[in-house]
C-alpha cells in the first residue's frame, strides 16, 4: 500500500540547486518534500507515496516533463501537475495545460507566486480526494440499489401488491418500460418527472422527457439493458419539465420479465442539485486560478515598465539634445514624438499594473479606466485594424469607490465578448458610451456581430454556457475566437458586489447592445448604511 502523508511534495529537477532552494522554501512553508533529479527516480518514488503536487522541469535528463506527465497518467497518477519552465517555453507550458498539466511556474519566479501556485495545486488534490471518496460513496450506494432491485423483483414475482407497497414508500422513482412506455411506475418516479402519473402510465415513454442532445445516448442505453446487458453505473442525462425546467438524473436499470414479456425496470434519482455543485465548484477553481493569473500579470507589466523608462528616456534626451543641433530635421521630431508615444504607453502598463495588484477599494474614474483598458486592446489585431470603433464618453462622470480590477475585469469580458461576437460579420462596428443621470452611471457597449437567439437569451450568464467554439474543437477556424463559457458569468460575479445591473438588447444578425447601470449609492460605493 503506498504511503500517503498529508501535504506532500515531489520535485523532479536535475538541477540541484534548483532543487534545494524549493526544497527548503516548501519545507518552511510547511510541506513535506521528496526531489529526484530525472523522470526513472520521480518514477520509483510515485510507486511508493502519493503526494498532494507534482513540480516537474520541463526538460529532464532521460525524457521531457510534458512526456514523463503522459506517462505517469497511463499509470493511474492523478495528482496535480506543476511545470518549471524558462521563458522560451513558456508557450510550450501553456499548451501542457491543456493536456491536463495544473499550471506552470516560469524561471525565475517569486516566492510569493511558487506559494501560491503550490496552495492551488494542493487544494485541488484535496478536492480530487473528496471526489473519490464520494465516487465511493456513490458506488456503495449503487451496489445497495442493485441489491434492493434484486429483492424487490423477487418480491413482485411473490406478491405484487406488496411489492408495490414496498415501491410507493421509497424515495427512488421506480418504474417499468415495455416498448419504451412506461408500464409500471410509483409515486416518485411520477415527481421526477413532474407529470401525473395517470398521464404517463401506457401513453408517454421516458424518451419524450430526454433532453434532445442527451437522447441518442439514452436510447442506446435502454437498447442494450433490453438485450441484457449488465450496466455497472448509472447513467446520467437531462430532462425537461413543465414547472422545474431542466433537471438531471441518474437511472439504472436491468432486464426483467414483466406479465410474461421482456420488460426493462428502472430506478432512478434527481441528482440536479449535486450537478450544480459540481458546476459550482469548477467555477469558484476557475475563478480562484483567473484571480491568481491576474495578480501575476499585474506585477510582471508593472515590472517590465520599470525597467523600459531608462532606455526610452535616454532615446528622447538624446533626440531633443541633436534638435536643439538641428532644429529642421523631420526625422528627429518623428523620434521625439514616438519616444513620447511610447511613454504613454508605459505608464499606462505601470498604472494598469499598479492597479490590478491593489485589492483595496479606491477612487475610480470609468472614462480613465475603460480609456487605458481599450490601449491595451490595439494588441489585438483584429481590433485594431479590422473594427470600426466609436467612442462617446460622457464629459463628466462622478467616481466610485470599488476595487479596480473588479471594474477593469468585469467591463472588458463584456467588451471582448462584443468583438469575438463580430469576427464573422460583414459590417464590424463597436460602440462604447458612458452617461451618467439621476445618481446612477450608464456604460453602453455595442457590437453589429451575430446576436443573441431567444433560446439564448435566458443561459449567457450561466457559468460555462457558451455558443462560441472550446479550445477543445479542432474543427474550428484556427483563428476564430475560442470560449469558456465564463466570460459574461464573471463579469455579472464581480459587478454585482457594487448593486451593477447588466442588460441588453439584441437581434439576431444586426448586433447587441449591454448596459451596465451602477448605481452612486451601492453598498461598495461608499455607502455603508
Amino acid at each position: 500500500m503506498k504511503d500517503s502523508p498529508k501535504n506532500k511534495i515531489l520535485i523532479v529537477d536535475d538541477d540541484s540547486s534548483i532543487l534545494d532552494i524549493l526544497s527548503a522554501f516548501l519545507a518552511d512553508t510547511g510541506y513535506a518534500v521528496d526531489t529526484a533529479a530525472s523522470a526513472s527516480e520521480g518514477n520509483a518514488l510515485l510507486q511508493d507515496t502519493n503526494y498532494s503536487a507534482l513540480l516537474i522541469d520541463i526538460f529532464l535528463p532521460d525524457t521531457d516533463g510534458i512526456t514523463f506527465v503522459q506517462d505517469i497518467r497511463k499509470t493511474g497518477v492523478h495528482t496535480p501537475v506543476i511545470l518549471i519552465t524558462g521563458s522560451s517555453e513558456v508557450n510550450l507550458a501553456r499548451k501542457a495545460i491543456h493536456l491536463g498539466v495544473t499550471d506552470y511556474l516560469v524561471k525565475p519566479f517569486r516566492t510569493e507566486v511558487l506559494g501560491q501556485v503550490v496552495r492551488n495545486a494542493v487544494l485541488q488534490n484535496d478536492i480530487r480526494q473528496e471526489h473519490l471518496e464520494l465516487e465511493a460513496q456513490k458506488e456503495l450506494y449503487q451496489k445497495e440499489l442493485e441489491k434492493l432491485l434484486k429483492v424487490k423483483s423477487k418480491q413482485l414475482n411473490e406478491s405484487e401488491s406488496k411489492y408495490k407497497s414496498l415501491l410507493e414508500q421509497t424515495l427512488a422513482g421506480v418504474f417499468i418500460l415495455q416498448e419504451g412506455i412506461f408500464r409500471y411506475l410509483n409515486k416518485k418516479t411520477s415527481a421526477i418527472f413532474d407529470c401525473p402519473g395517470e398521464e404517463l402510465l401506457h401513453q408517454k415513454t421516458l424518451l419524450e422527457f430526454v433532453h434532445p442532445k442527451d437522447s441518442d445516448h439514452v436510447n442506446e442505453h435502454l437498447r442494450q439493458s433490453l438485450h441484457g446487458k449488465v450496466f455497472a453505473e448509472g447513467i446520467s442525462f437531462r430532462i425537461n419539465t413543465k414547472s422545474k425546467g431542466e433537471r438531471f438524473l441518474e437511472m439504472w436499470t436491468q432486464l426483467v420479465e414483466f406479465q410474461d414479456q421482456s420488460a426493462i425496470e428502472g430506478i432512478i434519482i434527481d441528482i440536479t442539485e449535486r450537478a450544480l455543485a459540481k458546476k459550482r465548484e469548477e467555477f469558484l477553481q476557475l475563478e480562484l486560478l483567473n484571480e491568481h493569473k491576474m495578480a501575476a500579470i499585474g506585477r510582471l507589466t508593472a515590472g517590465i515598465s520599470h525597467n523600459l523608462n531608462t532606455p526610452i528616456s535616454i532615446i528622447q534626451g538624446n533626440a531633443e539634445l541633436l534638435k536643439l543641433k538641428h532644429p529642421d530635421s523631420v526625422e528627429l521630431d518623428k523620434i521625439i514624438r514616438q519616444t513620447g508615444r511610447m511613454t504613454e504607453l508605459i505608464q499606462t502598463i505601470a498604472r494598469k499594473g499598479q492597479n490590478e495588484q491593489n485589492s483595496t477599494q479606491v477612487e475610480i474614474n470609468l472614462n480613465s479606466l475603460l480609456k487605458d483598458e481599450l490601449e491595451f486592446l490595439n494588441a489585438n489585431l483584429f481590433y485594431k485594424h479590422q473594427i470600426q470603433k466609436e467612442f462617446l464618453f460622457a464629459d463628466y462622470l462622478p467616481p466610485i469607490y470599488g476595487i479596480y480590477s473588479d471594474f477593469s475585469q468585469g467591463l472588458m469580458y463584456i467588451i471582448q465578448n462584443a468583438i469575438d461576437a463580430m469576427y464573422e460579420s460583414e459590417t464590424r462596428k463597436l460602440r462604447i458610451a458612458t452617461f451618467f443621470a439621476d445618481e446612477m452611471i450608464t456604460v453602453e457597449i455595442e457590437d453589429s456581430g451575430v446576436g443573441i437567439s431567444e433560446e439564448d437569451r435566458s443561459k449567457i450568464f450561466s457559468p460555462f454556457y457558451t455558443t462560441k467554439p472550446t479550445h477543445l474543437n479542432t474543427s474550428a477556424q484556427a483563428n476564430a475566437p475560442r470560449g469558456t463559457g465564463l466570460g459574461l458569468s464573471m463579469a455579472q460575479n464581480l459587478l454585482n458586489p457594487y448593486q451593477a445591473t447588466i442588460d441588453f438588447d439584441s437581434e439576431p444578425g444586426k448586433g447587441t447592445c449591454f448596459r451596465i447601470k451602477i448605481p452612486l449609492n451601492g453598498p461598495e460605493n461608499g455607502n455603508t448604511e
